[in-house]
């Protein structure tokens, strides 16, 4: 119900409907996420507000995950080779996030850096392929669990692991929670951050 009003941009009622799913169930994700990601749309939510609102996913889903999940960084610590670089994202398609964010990868410095996608989503189109060229290993982790994705992120050996979703539709918070590398960024999502302490 409160993703049928948010469509039709009775943006305050969605939000009264997702905090009546979370006075029944605290925990339901989808109640969670979509509260954050449409507070964006609401007058009413100050800064304060939003980060509240990313407190309690990570309080209701985040710290679970992030629990017993101490994972150890072997990165190479060779301060002349190239840093590995992680880009996680559900919009490497074509989105106005998509080209937002393109001439990073456009401008990226392959002297410095080597450039891994990991791709969450099952569209592909033309600009899917464009950021296919600009990267130097492509991974489609669309089909793939939580446990297989922070595995494949260790064994890769990524540097800095950046997320491009924020709380949108198709982010992998979860495995950002359990610090698959050891250090990680969020950019180009919610201005308000995530609200995950391991990002």
């Amino acid at each position: 119900l409160g993703q049928c009003h948010a469509y039709q941009a009775n943006i305050e009622y969605a939000i009264a409907c997702f905090d009546k799913a979370l006075s029944i169930d605290p925990e339901c994700e989808d109640a969670l996420a979509n509260r954050i990601f449409w507070l964006d749309f609401s007058a009413k939510a100050d800064v304060a507000f939003h980060q509240a609102a990313r407190a309690q996913w990570w309080r209701a889903i985040g710290s679970k995950e992030a629990q017993g999940a101490a994972l150890l960084h072997p990165n190479d610590r060779d301060p002349d080779r190239r840093l590995v670089v992680g880009y996680v994202s559900a919009e490497f398609k074509r989105r106005s996030a998509a080209f937002s964010y393109r001439p990073v990868f456009e401008n990226c410095d392959k002297v410095q850096f080597e450039v891994v996608c990991y791709s969450n989503s099952t569209t592909r189109d033309e600009v899917t392929e464009t950021f296919r060229r600009f990267a130097d290993r492509w991974c489609d982790i669309s089909q793939w669990s939580d446990d297989q994705v922070v595995d494949r992120i260790q064994r890769d050996r990524i540097d800095i692991l950046i997320d491009l979703s924020g709380h949108s539709e198709n982010n992998r918070l979860r495995v950002f929670a359990r610090k698959p590398a050891p250090i990680q960024v969020s950019a180009w999502g919610h201005a308000a951050g995530t609200g995950l302490p391991t990002i």
